[in-house]
Parts: structure tokens; C-alpha cells; sequence
């Protein structure tokens, strides 16, 4: 199945808008992705400035669209390139927002919690083909969860080739169809009478038409899109096939180490785990 995936110069520039309805399509993404109940976000989502680095000499703070309830940051970001840079980036935004909060000492104990979600147009975090990633600041060695300050979600935009369109019932899988489907049967009777998406599809609809570079772009453009500005940035063929070697290995280690904890747990046969993590089963039984 072909996924078509919308520019994500449209989608940013269309989620920004200040319309309560596209607030609160944002605030669906949010509940659907982290189950805080919607009914808590609805109407309660404020902006905070895109540039949000509290400090002088932070580099690069500007975010997509970060968001403040009164008790959770929220940063959305839509990344249809470059996703190997997804996971440190997220990080950075995390940090950000809260040195954003911080103007002494006597803040800390007022901060308050950080939540990115990445809007990935593949599966490059991980590569398990999941939908949706949640990933938590752990002790390495027991698994312990550090803190609850900063969560990340990364979600699969890619996993829509799993999915018969026209029976999506899932929340965030129906939320974000709007962003991979151009048939026009199907999104009417995914989104039938949703005032929401209907704002959010009609003010897509006037951005296509306004600007040339608003375009749907298939994965071999998304590649291609890739490999222009890796070009266009000065990185070498050499530099490129070490760094892909290098985060092809950092894939790996994330995989045994996946494998490794799910070793630890009652009932999950080897076969199951390797399934899970595309490890072979000798690989496993080696750990």
C-alpha cells in the first residue's frame, strides 16, 4: 500500500493557526497519545512562543508547536525528514522547556512536567514498526524510571500500511488518517460530522492552494527530500555511510537491549521476542 504523506510545512503552518476547533483537533492528538483524558485539554491548550529558550546562548530553541495546559508543557513536532536526528531532538526540546521555567534556584521544585510528541513521517526511532513509541529517562542498569519530568512519544506515520482505511476506529489513528489519505470517500466517512477535522481539512485544503511547495510527497520524495539536504549541508558519501553504520549499530543496541529486558519476564518465548525486535533466535538465546 502507498502512503502519501502531507508536506510538513502545511502541517505546521495549519496546526498554528489560532481556531479554537484546531486547538482542540491538537488536544485529541494529545489525549489519544498520552490517555490524559481530552476533556481535561479541551479549550485549556495555550501557546507558548516558538522560540523558547530561556537563555541566551541556547541554540536552535525554537519548537513546532509547544503548548502549555497549566500543569503539562506539550511540544508537537512533525518530522518528515532526517529522523535519525528524532531522538536528540526531542531531548533538546525537553530540556529547553524546562530551563524555560527555571529563572532560580527556588524553581525546582515548581517545575512542571514536559511532554514531546514527534509526528514521524517513518519508523526511524526504533524501526519495530510500532505505532506508537513512549520513551521514559530510566537507571540503566535496573530499569528504574529517573524522573517523570520528561516523556517522549514518537509515532510511526508508517504503520498506516498496516491499516485497512476504511475500518479505522482506533483515536489517534483516526486523527491522524488526515495526514496520509488523499481519497476523498474515505476521509468523509472517517470524519463524518467532526467539526475539528473538518476546520483542520479546509484549512489544509486553502494552504494547498496557495502555496507551490505545499505538496503530497510519496516515501521515494521523502528519501529524496533526505538526500538534497544531507547534500546540500556538506556531508560526503563517506561521512554518510559512517554515520549510517553508526545508527544502524546504535539500532541494534536498542534492540538487544529490548530483547534483553523482555528475557526477564514470564511467558514470552524467544520466538515471540524476536518477532518483537527482528533479532534472530540465535541472537537471543546468546544474550
Amino acid at each position: 500500500m502507498e502512503l502519501r504523506f502531507l508536506n510538513d510545512k502545511v502541517i505546521k503552518k495549519v496546526l498554528s493557526f489560532e481556531n479554537q476547533d484546531i486547538r482542540n483537533y491538537i488536544a485529541r492528538i494529545i489525549a489519544h497519545t498520552t490517555n490524559i483524558p481530552y476533556e481535561c485539554l479541551k479549550d485549556n491548550l495555550v501557546p507558548v512562543h516558538p522560540e523558547f529558550g530561556s537563555n541566551a546562548h541556547i541554540v536552535n530553541s525554537t519548537g513546532d508547536l509547544p503548548f502549555f495546559d497549566g500543569n503539562v508543557y506539550f511540544g508537537i513536532e512533525v518530522n518528515y525528514s532526517r529522523s535519525h536526528t528524532t531522538k536528540r531532538k526531542s531531548l533538546t526540546y525537553g530540556y529547553q522547556l524546562t530551563l524555560r521555567q527555571l529563572a532560580n534556584s527556588e524553581n525546582y521544585k515548581d517545575l512542571k512536567p514536559i511532554t514531546i510528541i514527534n509526528i514521524n513521517a517513518r519508523d526511524g526511532v526504533y524501526g519495530l514498526g510500532k505505532f506508537v513509541y513512549e520513551t521514559i529517562l530510566m537507571e540503566k542498569k535496573y530499569h528504574k524510571e529517573y524522573t517523570d519530568l520528561i516523556k517522549i512519544y514518537d509515532i510511526n506515520l508508517s504503520y498506516f500500511k498496516k491499516v485497512d482505511y476504511n475500518r479505522i476506529n482506533d483515536g489517534l489513528l483516526k486523527d491522524l488518517a488526515l495526514f496520509v489519505i488523499e481519497d476523498e470517500k474515505i476521509l468523509k466517512r472517517i470524519y463524518e460530522g467532526d467539526r475539528e477535522v473538518k476546520m483542520v481539512k479546509k484549512n489544509l485544503e486553502n494552504f494547498v492552494k496557495q502555496f507551490d511547495e505545499a505538496f503530497y510527497c510519496s516515501e521515494e520524495e521523502l528519501q529524496r527530500q533526505i538526500d538534497e539536504e544531507m547534500k546540500e549541508e556538506g556531508f560526503n558519501e563517506g561521512y554518510n555511510d559512517g554515520f549510517n553504520n553508526g545508527f544502524d549499530k546504535g539500532s541494534k543496541e536498542e534492540k538487544i537491549h529490548i530483547a534483553k529486558s523482555l528475557l526477564k519476564m514470564e511467558g514470552i518465548s524467544k520466538e515471540q521476542i524476536s518477532k518483537a525486535t527482528g533479532l534472530k533466535i540465535e541472537e537471543i538465546s546468546e544474550l
